[in-house]
């Protein structure tokens, strides 16, 4: 087992939140199919999105744009 912690994660993105997001939308990938970012032997999908995330291999797009009403 890696030694990931969540606040090496946190680093990366600004709240638990997006965390929560990014983390879960990584794994989603990682389950379809996707290859991961980093050589790894782990087989845990949510190792590797955790590991991508604090290596700074996954990060958070966001839009500029503002809603609009």
């Amino acid at each position: 087992m890696l030694d990931i912690t969540a606040e090496k994660c946190l680093k990366k993105t600004s709240n638990n939140y997006i965390l929560t997001v990014l983390l879960g939308k990584r794994v989603r990938e990682l389950r379809r199919g996707a290859r991961p970012l980093y050589e790894t032997k782990s087989k845990n999908f949510v190792e590797i999105a955790m590991e991508e995330i604090a290596l700074g291999k996954v990060e958070v797009k966001q839009e500029d744009e503002k809603p609009t009403l």
